[in-house]
């Protein structure tokens, strides 16, 4: 059911959040493997990871705002659809 589905999400997306108070899960997930890089060529690449992590949160917030624009418009178009093929 289309309802239920929106409520999933919201649920997921309230879960998430709660999750990432002060820190991101990319920077805490950087900073846990700060410990287990074992040569130079891993700590580049993490280190390269590091100074890209505020341009992918920023860039998941804008499409998080997209999809909570576009989501009702979907669920209502499943909803329609649905009743049309149930009235045929």
């Amino acid at each position: 059911h289309p309802k239920e589905v929106v409520n999933q999400k919201t649920e997921n997306s309230q879960k998430s959040s709660q999750r990432n108070t002060s820190m991101s899960t990319r920077s805490l997930l950087a900073n846990a493997l700060e410990s287990t890089t074992q040569n130079d060529i891993e700590k580049q690449k993490l280190a390269q990871y590091k100074e890209k992590i505020d341009l992918i949160n920023a860039e998941e917030s804008k499409l998080k705002d997209i999809r909570s624009q576009i989501c009702p418009f979907f669920v209502f178009y499943f909803y329609v659809t649905q009743l049309c093929h149930k009235t045929q």
